[in-house]
């Protein structure tokens, strides 16, 4: 006899309150780690004006919350979103980088029209190149290139490229 064997044995009672509670308590420390996890990116955000039990309250039902809706069901949807929202901000940073002159408020509209060019692209299906992100960062590189040409920029100014 085999612990397996045990575990199998009188029809899988055993086996199944063991997978459950393997797959409770995988699950509970998982989510553990992902609330601190938060809860410490939260004060970059938030700074300390909310006690540490009212924010690891409110993101965890967040998290709740947006569990309840089944992201991993739309997967592919949600990374082809993050795709559009991190490719344009990259073409707004290696455009600002190869320009050598970038202003937040450029850097901000031109990641916004990438995003609103994806996200045109990625949900009517309209893609210039066959690929939403790809669309995105074509279109902030542009909106950055062309914004930069009719920008005067404040030498005191910090910048993102310096």
């Amino acid at each position: 006899h085999t612990i397996l064997g045990i575990l199998q044995a009188g029809h899988g009672l055993l086996w199944t309150v063991w997978i459950s509670c393997f797959a409770l308590f995988s699950g509970l420390a998982a989510n553990n780690s992902n609330i601190y996890s938060a809860l410490n990116s939260s004060y970059s955000l938030l700074g300390k004006r909310q006690s540490c039990l009212m924010r690891t309250v409110v993101i965890g039902g967040i998290g709740t919350l947006i569990a309840c809706f089944n992201p991993l069901g739309h997967l592919e949807s949600v990374l082809g979103l993050l795709g559009v929202a991190v490719g344009s901000m990259g073409a707004v940073i290696l455009s600002g980088y190869i320009l050598k002159k970038s202003t937040p408020l450029t850097s901000l509209v031109s990641w916004g029209v990438g995003i609103a060019v994806g996200l045109v692209a990625s949900l009517f299906h309209c893609s210039l190149t066959g690929a939403a992100p790809l669309d995105a960062f074509l279109s902030a590189t542009a909106a950055q290139s062309v914004l930069q040409m009719f920008t005067k920029r404040n030498p005191n100014e910090i910048t993102h490229a310096s």
